[in-house]
């Protein structure tokens, strides 16, 4: 069960992290961030972000 009375993004995926549990990212090495099972994960995300902003 998610406990909601701490802060979630507005577009956090409640169903998934409920069953998969959060994403904790160790590392950065360019334009790639690390989970804590070593999988690297292309931040698509800061690009759109930044993308935005122009």
């Amino acid at each position: 069960m998610i406990n909601t009375d701490s802060v979630l993004h507005g577009f956090t995926d409640l169903k998934n992290l409920d069953s998969l549990g959060p994403i904790v990212l160790n590392q950065a090495k360019g334009i790639y961030v690390y989970d804590q099972d070593g999988k690297n994960i292309l931040m698509l995300i800061l690009v759109y972000g930044i993308r935005s902003w122009f």
